[in-house]
């Protein structure tokens, strides 16, 4: 494989963040098994829908393994048994993938990648029945409609904003006393911008101000 395709790259793991960094500590800790490995995957499904925080995880194993790269590899939402499908126009949906894409960049993430970019109004087809929700929704009944759900906006948001080769850059984001600052990402692009991705999460709007130092 290495000597015909010297370009392709081998992720371990590929399942949940809770694993890190026991998996990684074991194989990239051995130094014949880590010489075929590239990168680390990592899902989101066993944080429940992000509600435990286990992004930590990846800066450890990074901080442990910083010659290997980390990449989410798996996402969807609709995927708990009491939330199972799609869901059209549940915006929800989308901030909690902001969430995931913002914190696993912040902790070492070189990228994201969602499960299934198109599904049909049931969330399949899947011969498990193990149906989900997707960015895009198509009707293949009426065969010529589709709906954009929110994570579609989300995920397009940071790829309009971050191009390939941007480098991520220190970002603090502060609020008053008793108030939880909104989650933010910045990036250095390769044309030499700056970019702040802002999360708000909250019911309500708010003032962000920003300070380049």
């Amino acid at each position: 494989l290495e000597a015909d395709h010297p370009d392709v790259q081998i992720m371990m793991l590929d399942d949940q963040r809770s694993h890190l960094p026991t998996w990684a500590n074991t194989v990239l800790g051995d130094e014949e098994a880590a010489k075929y490995v590239d990168g680390v995957g990592v899902h989101w499904y066993a944080a429940v829908e992000d509600k435990r925080n286990l992004f930590g995880r990846l800066t450890e194993t990074h901080d442990a393994f910083p010659d290997h790269f980390i990449m989410g590899t798996e996402a969807c939402e609709g995927y708990l048994p009491w939330s199972q499908g799609p869901r059209l126009g549940d915006y929800t949906r989308g901030e909690t993938y902001g969430h995931d894409i913002l914190n696993d960049i912040e902790n070492w993430a070189v990228g994201w990648t969602d499960w299934n970019i198109v599904l049909d109004m049931k969330g399949g087809p899947n011969w498990a029945s193990n149906v989900v929700d997707a960015p895009i929704i198509a009707d293949t009944d009426a065969g010529d409609t589709f709906y954009k759900q929110s994570m579609y906006y989300y995920l397009g948001h940071f790829s309009k904003f971050v191009p390939p080769g941007s480098k991520r850059i220190k970002v603090e984001s502060q609020a008053p006393t008793l108030v939880a600052p909104m989650e933010a990402t910045g990036f250095l692009t390769p044309d030499g911008s700056i970019v702040l991705v802002v999360l708000n999460r909250d019911l309500a709007g708010h003032k962000y101000y920003l300070e380049v130092p």
